[in-house]
């Protein structure tokens, strides 16, 4: 009889090869194989959960719908859709994911948004195009310029920035200085440093930034970017990004939204299952 370390140690391998069945497209197989867990208290269970329950709430055709043709060794692709007066400026997550979730099947759901969407994955470093992207400048300054050249091409008057974990606060950085009117965050990160903001500390609108070329915090890049909205998403019962958000509680055009009962760091996986991922990036009213 196996004892119960066993059986969570199959269960994780499991977990493992069905993210990469995903990977793979071969999602059927994916599903089978988070339907298999047997799953006790792992930290991981309840994220395994969450998607488990997307792939069994989304139509299978829904996938069908993808634009993008991912091309892994691309940091920047991009998706026009004709008349469209918006682009999505979205930052992608680890190994060029969304939240676990394959680009492709990102790109599916967004395809029935009313937008241009740019595509961004930093080939080189897992702090998500925080020194820059290799291929487009590597340094901040000469990415975003890179970027912004392409939102000038595209040639929709706004934009807006999307990101998850990492890649949210990146989200924020090059949305600030893109000028997004909004970005949206899912289970962001504030900070790269577990350091709280400092008590009384009050960024000029004004403020200037490291002349090493460096992103500056959250504030200062906030105040460089007077009227940018930042809604951040968050499992309200996942102490840890609750952390996170705290730290720029407060801030002028912050908006903190928890998510009642999500557990979690993937509450974007919660939110695709639970059709309101869309409208969060794009009120539908």
């Amino acid at each position: 009889m196996r004892s119960a370390a066993q059986r969570s140690g199959k269960s994780l391998l499991r977990a493992e090869a069905a993210i990469a069945a995903l990977q793979a497209r071969e999602n059927d197989f994916a599903l089978d194989l988070l339907q298999s867990l047997q799953l006790g208290k792992e930290h991981w269970a309840p994220q395994m959960m969450a998607l488990r329950r997307l792939l069994e709430t989304v139509p299978p055709q829904t996938w069908e719908r993808a634009r993008l043709i991912d091309d892994p060794a691309k940091e920047m692709q991009v998706v026009t859709t004709p008349g469209a007066d918006i682009t999505l400026v979205v930052f992608l997550t680890l190994n060029g994911n969304f939240t676990m979730l394959p680009v492709e099947m990102l790109d599916a759901l967004l395809s029935s948004l009313p937008a241009n969407v740019i595509y961004l994955r930093d080939t080189s470093s897992m702090l998500q195009g925080a020194n820059g992207y290799r291929t487009l400048g590597s340094s901040p300054s000469l990415s975003v310029a890179a970027i912004a050249t392409e939102l000038a091409a595209i040639g929709a008057s706004r934009t807006l920035a999307v990101g998850g974990s990492a890649s949210g606060l990146s989200a924020i950085r090059y949305g600030a200085r893109l000028g997004a009117e909004r970005v949206v965050g899912f289970g962001a990160m504030t900070a790269l440093a577990p350091r709280r903001r400092p008590r009384n500390s009050h960024a000029s609108a004004g403020a200037s930034r490291d002349s090493r070329d460096r992103f500056g915090t959250v504030e200062e890049e906030m105040a460089a970017a007077p009227g940018l909205v930042v809604d951040l998403y968050y499992g309200a019962d996942y102490a840890r990004d609750c952390e996170r958000v705290e730290r720029v509680a407060g801030l002028p055009g912050i908006r903190l939204l928890p998510l009642a009962g999500v557990d979690h760091h993937y509450c974007a996986l919660e939110m695709i299952a639970d059709e309101t991922f869309l409208d969060a990036i794009m009120p539908s009213s």
